[in-house]
């Protein structure tokens, strides 16, 4: 019977985190827009007791909520360029593709390659 240490659970428990969030990224962002939209309504509704119209409330909520999600959107941005570049550094077995390249042609030089090495 082996049992695991704290170290190793924290960083597995860390390992599935950042992969669900890896596979979600614009599902928490969405969440983070509600969120920000429905706490920056009830602070002004509430909290502040202003006197100004509701339709204005929720103006600002908006801008409050939209600022904070185009930095959630920058940072997740930055995280992903930043794990593309640097974690697969020094792996011979990631295959690099062009985005923006079609897959067929990609199949047909496959092809064309185990055609020419067959020869």
């Amino acid at each position: 019977m082996s049992f695991s240490s704290s170290d190793d659970l924290s960083s597995k428990n860390t390992h599935n985190n950042k992969t669900w969030f890896q596979q979600n990224k614009l599902a928490c962002v969405g969440g983070l827009w509600l969120t920000c939209m429905t706490g920056t309504f009830f602070w002004q509704h509430v909290l502040q007791n202003s006197k100004t119209r509701t339709s204005v409330k929720v103006i600002h909520s908006r801008l409050y909520s939209q600022a904070i999600t185009l930095s959630a959107l920058l940072a997740a941005s930055g995280v992903e360029y930043y794990d593309r570049r640097y974690n697969n550094k020094g792996r011979g077995d990631v295959e690099r593709t062009d985005p923006f390249e079609y897959k067929h042609r990609r199949a047909a030089a496959a092809s064309t390659d185990a055609a020419a090495s067959s020869r």
